[in-house]
């Protein structure tokens, strides 16, 4: 991290969270604080509601915390409920055609991403046969939007926008993920976030709220994730090995009370940072699990190939207002010339003239410097697009025709079953479905019907499709290695 100071900012739907972060010798201290209840309705289920109101709730928190920065370095978290998150693999390419191909691949996730969405993704892993694991984060560009209007109003500068899940990783010493498949359960103010961590990558994870008197859903939940994770890992991965647990004192409490039933080694997180006492933070296990100390921690790391779901329209907003400064000061200097050397030197006017011009001149290179480097961006772009099409041509070239595996599909889907989706990838022969069966009967002939064909024979039934018995929502994977 970065000497000077790093700020995570932390949005909820009744709560906002500054936390400051400075190096101290060799550790860290928390320099600036601030926790502050906002109005209600101005964020509902992780959305701004009331982008004025919360640009002013934002400056009078930073003025409280008594941060030495009001302009960044800031990193956002962004909320859960507003994150989607997936892991897939695709083949190893060359550098040069890497983003392409995963491009790519997240057009073909178009059905189930948010509408107009920023997408960012991050390498995790790779298998056996060095193909990649990558990590997929989406978020849809309103809400996005939104938050960063709401910190311009406030003066806030945000130089990344991290999805909260992956801030609360960084608070766990690596050294404890290091080479191992983990649960990683945190309890923060009430709020609880279970994750799966394959060395030290988050995979995916689901948060949700504990309310007093329910604690056991804990262990449910727990449990869910690791089943899942089990059924659906490659071969080559390695099992969840343990139960790292962390959290705010009474967090740690409640988690220990009900994580005592599982077989999985139980191990009490070690934080990722180490911490000193300061003037504003007394207590450092008081906050040393705090997510939005994983945002400042953020701030400042090797950032390339970190996930970041800040768009491009703030920085080139900001670097066409330094443009526009130094345009108008450009045109006072002129004015402020020209007045001078009317006053003082009226017999010159010719080096008045030449003057003028070269300033006018220096205007009108500043300006065609900007349109220049807009035009180099648009070409830019065309050119990636370009490199995304051919990409796209070498596989459709060795992949199997969409139109004769839905025509394959057609001839054994019985009665009773309808899709409401369906995705195949060329480059694995993997494919998915999604839809809605009368019953549950159907669901179960629909399995046997795809097992018994040639193409669809190692199709895999998600356990939750048979969870009802009328009007079953029911799930598909399978092709490639899955047996």
């Amino acid at each position: 991290m970065r000497k000077q100071p790093a700020q995570g900012l932390l949005i909820r739907d009744a709560t906002i969270e500054v936390l400051e972060l400075v190096r101290s010798k060799k550790n860290y201290l928390v320099s600036g604080y601030g926790w502050a209840r906002l109005p209600e309705g101005v964020v509902k289920g992780g959305k701004v509601m009331n982008v004025k109101v919360l640009g002013g709730e934002i400056k009078k928190l930073m003025v409280a915390s008594r941060s030495k920065r009001t302009r960044g370095p800031m990193v956002l978290g962004m909320p859960q409920s507003q994150v989607f998150l997936k892991a897939f693999t695709i083949p190893k390419f060359e550098e040069k055609e890497l983003k392409e191909a995963i491009t790519w691949h997240v057009g073909s996730l178009a059905p189930v991403l948010p509408r107009d969405a920023y997408n960012s993704y991050e390498v995790i892993g790779k298998g056996k046969n060095n193909e990649l694991k990558i990590l997929l984060a989406s978020a849809p560009q309103m809400v996005v939007d939104k938050y960063l209007e709401a910190c311009e109003l406030a003066g806030v500068e945000v130089e990344s926008i991290e999805p909260l899940a992956v801030a609360r990783t960084r608070l766990i010493d690596p050294k404890m993920l290091l080479n191992k498949s983990a649960a990683s359960v945190h309890l923060y103010n009430g709020r609880l976030a279970v994750g799966i961590l394959v060395n030290g990558k988050l995979w995916f994870s689901k948060e949700s709220v504990v309310i007093q008197g329910r604690e056991q859903m804990i262990g449910a939940t727990v449990n869910e994730l690791i089943k899942f994770f089990t059924e659906k890992k490659d071969k080559d991965v390695v099992g969840v090995s343990g139960i790292i647990y962390s959290g705010d004192k009474a967090g740690i409490e409640v988690l220990e009370a009900n994580l005592k039933g599982f077989r999985l080694k139980l191990i009490k997180a070690e934080s990722g940072i180490v911490l000193e006492r300061s003037k504003i933070v007394s207590e450092v296990e008081a906050v040393k699990f705090a997510p939005v100390l994983g945002l400042a921690m953020r701030s400042g790391l090797h950032k390339e190939g970190l996930i970041n779901l800040l768009p491009t329209w703030p920085k080139q907003k900001a670097e066409l207002g330094r443009l526009t400064k130094v345009l108008s000061r450009a045109v006072v200097m002129l004015g402020m010339v020209v007045w001078l050397v009317v006053i003082g030197l009226g017999s010159g006017w010719w080096w008045l003239e030449q003057e003028e011009e070269r300033l006018k001149g220096e205007v009108e290179r500043l300006k065609g410097g900007l349109m220049e480097r807009q035009e180099t961006e648009y070409l830019s772009w065309g050119e990636r697009f370009n490199q995304t099409v051919e990409v796209a041509e070498l596989i459709e070239e060795s992949r199997v025709s969409f139109a004769e595996v839905l025509n394959r599909l057609g001839e054994i889907m019985p009665r009773g079953i309808k899709l409401t989706a369906f995705s195949y990838q060329a480059l694995s022969d993997r494919w998915s479905m999604a839809g809605i069966a009368d019953g549950r009967e159907e669901v179960l002939g629909f399995d046997k019907a795809l097992k018994e064909s040639d193409f669809f024979a190692k199709a895999r039934l998600y356990f939750s499709s048979l969870e009802t018995n009328e009007g079953v929502v029911f799930r598909f994977s399978g092709g490639g290695d899955e047996g």
